[in-house]
């Protein structure tokens, strides 16, 4: 008697009525798990559940489109979006979710719960409007592009460096003996139980800061050219250190930052230059903003291991310092969240949202907030995830 896993049985349906869903084995699950499906008169929510192919009765409740539209926006906007707009979405990641499902076979990832929505015009195109991710465990903004040409657009603005990117991170203090010339303590300290607090309602301000006299400029292309020829240095800025260097694969599982271009590696070095500015000290930790110029793979998480202070809460790039203060704080994530990314949207894009106003900020509760300001045809876009 041949038996299978309910999610296998539900996918052949799918795939023989061409269904409103679509034809993947995550929307299969999502169904089940959602409660349209039912074996024999009873509503099952295991998919790995097994059923006779002959002999048990499966029915399925295909919802309408208009169903799926609300079930999925109410999902979104309850826990993950900040704004939206007719071009892309800005959202909040949590921690221990995938932006892909990988070698995990993840059923919840970023590309799961959006593909679902039927108002994204790109579904199935350009990764369902992924134009950059983040690390399982690291949080924060994420924007989803809704529009085909737009998701072109930005991917543009991404590979030619023109997209603002910060992130916040918590190490263990610095020792006096490390390679960043002149470091200093932060003046701002406090215990750990304040940094949520304080990363949501003053972080913002260090930030504005940072921006205003970074190499005199806040314009990241001059950032990238200043950089340019300056890989394996680290340089000393008005608040902070910019350090370039070398990212590539130690092993399968691991990368490893290096100043020196590697004489042995598995993958092809890529180049990096990271902004390193420390903001506060909280129970022998330290806060940082950093900004990368470059997105590689591990990028951050590598380059900290590298000037030993590994991110808390890390599993992968750690060290007994890191290892023995995360237990001491009592920290259960890893400490490493994409706070701000800020970015142009030029003509014809600006043109679809200049009904919008000209000039609009807002704050979504918990999640963060965004800033956008029009000027003639151009809109400087911006947003804040909050620290959850």
């Amino acid at each position: 008697m041949e038996v299978k896993r309910l999610d296998i049985l539900v996918f052949s349906y799918l795939k023989s009525r061409n269904s409103i869903f679509g034809v993947s084995r995550e929307k299969a699950i999502q169904l089940i798990k959602q409660g349209c499906v039912s074996v024999n008169g009873s509503v099952i929510l295991q998919p790995s559940r097994k059923f006779r192919i002959k002999f048990d009765k499966i029915d399925i409740v295909e919802p309408k489109q208009s169903d799926i539209k609300d079930l999925s926006d109410n999902l979104l906007r309850n826990e993950l979006v900040i704004c939206e707009n007719p071009l892309f979405l800005c959202i909040n990641k949590p921690v221990s979710i995938s932006v892909h499902p990988g070698a995990g076979k993840e059923t919840d990832t970023i590309y799961s719960r959006f593909e679902l929505s039927p108002s994204f015009d790109i579904k199935n195109k350009v990764n369902s409007g992924i134009i950059h991710r983040l690390d399982k465990e690291t949080s924060g903004c994420l924007i989803l592009a809704k529009d085909v040409n737009f998701a072109s657009y930005l991917a543009q603005q991404f590979q030619k460096r023109r997209v603002t990117k910060y992130y916040v991170a918590v190490t263990p203090n610095l020792n006096e003996k490390n390679i960043l010339e002149g470091f200093l303590r932060p003046k701002q300290s406090m215990s750990f139980d304040k940094v949520t607090s304080f990363i949501n309602n003053e972080m913002i301000k260090s930030l504005e800061e940072i921006e205003s006299d970074t190499l005199d400029s806040n314009d990241v292309l001059s950032l990238s050219n200043y950089f340019c020829g300056k890989l394996g240095r680290v340089v000393k800025l008005t608040r902070g250190w910019g350090i370039g260097g070398w990212v590539y694969r130690e092993d399968r599982q691991r990368y490893t930052f290096s100043l020196e271009y590697p004489k042995t590696h598995i993958s092809i070095p890529k180049s990096t230059v990271t902004l390193l500015f420390p903001i506060a000290e909280a129970d022998n930790s330290l806060i940082w903003l950093i900004r990368i110029l470059t997105g590689r793979t591990h990028q951050i998480r590598t380059v900290m291991k590298f000037l030993n202070a590994p991110i808390v809460g890390d599993n992968k790039y750690n060290s007994k310092g890191s290892k023995s203060l995360k237990r001491a704080l009592g920290v259960t994530r890893m400490m490493l969240h994409a706070f701000y990314i800020k970015f142009l949207i030029t003509a014809p894009f600006s043109q679809q949202l200049s009904n919008l106003g000209t000039e609009r900020a807002e704050k979504s509760s918990n999640l963060g907030s965004y800033k956008q300001i029009y000027e003639k045809d151009r809109i400087a876009f911006s947003v804040l995830a909050d620290f959850q």
